[in-house]
């Protein structure tokens, strides 16, 4: 789920009918990996009593959501079944709501050294803020996408798979330059095979992590941008990009 970079309202899912969503909060939340969450639509099987205090009790196989790991809370109900389900490390958990402040309170009004692009407010120290941080992340992507366009543009690459309007979130697709994307501008048809082969090296050659796809024949390097990012990050993947295109693969 990428819980900082597109709103989510939960009340819209039952307008919309749905049963069940589940979501990862490491990632775009930055909590610790382990921290998810599961949403599921009353009655099936999540009915609570007092405001959500404790769950009524529910016989063996009633629920539609029932826990892999059966454990002492297993027919107490929902919350009890799914809580306490072994000897589980519960730190991520655990740290969720400081997670959540710290996106939602506001700084304490030191900038943080380099974090400003010119499209929205520096970053502070203490709590970001969403609107904050969205602001620099999108500023920050279409700035590298710029960038990338005018590097790679001579090269046949840099342009974005899809257009502005059609952007969502802090991601984007780049076309690789035509040396290594292959497709229409490359002169050949670029494949799976290729498309792993560059992520390698792109890694293990230059300590730079981006995935990279083929699509329609040809190579695209997934951007994303995030409130540790900074423009330097981008210039290093142009100028990994251009040092396996020269060496090739």
């Amino acid at each position: 789920l990428c819980a900082t970079s597109q709103d989510l309202d939960m009340s819209s899912l039952c307008v919309a009918g749905v049963d069940f969503y589940v979501g990862n909060c490491h990632k775009w939340l930055c909590a610790p990996r382990g921290a998810a969450f599961l949403w599921a639509r009353e009655g099936l099987g999540w009915e609570t009593g007092d405001g959500g205090a404790h769950c009524h009790q529910q016989s063996r196989g009633s629920a539609r959501v029932q826990p892999l790991v059966v454990s002492h809370g297993y027919e107490v109900g929902a919350w009890s079944a799914f809580s306490w389900d072994g000897s589980r490390d519960y730190s991520s958990a655990l740290v969720l709501p400081q997670t959540l402040r710290f996106w939602g309170e506001p700084g304490n009004g030191r900038q943080q050294k380099g974090h400003q692009n010119g499209r929205g407010a520096p970053l502070v120290d203490g709590g970001l803020g969403l609107a904050r941080s969205r602001r620099y992340a999108r500023g920050l992507l279409d700035d590298a996408l710029g960038f990338l366009a005018d590097r790679w543009g001579p090269s046949g690459g840099g342009q974005p798979f899809a257009p502005a309007g059609l952007r969502q979130g802090h991601m984007a697709l780049v076309r690789l330059p035509s040396a290594l994307s292959g497709g229409e501008a490359g002169g050949c048809v670029a494949t799976s095979t290729e498309a792993k082969q560059v992520q390698d090296a792109l890694h293990f050659g230059h300590r730079v992590e981006a995935p990279v796809k083929c699509i329609h024949g040809a190579l695209w390097v997934r951007l994303s941008a995030h409130v540790y990012n900074e423009m330097c990050d981008y210039e290093a993947l142009a100028q990994a990009v251009s040092d396996v295109a020269r060496r090739g693969l």
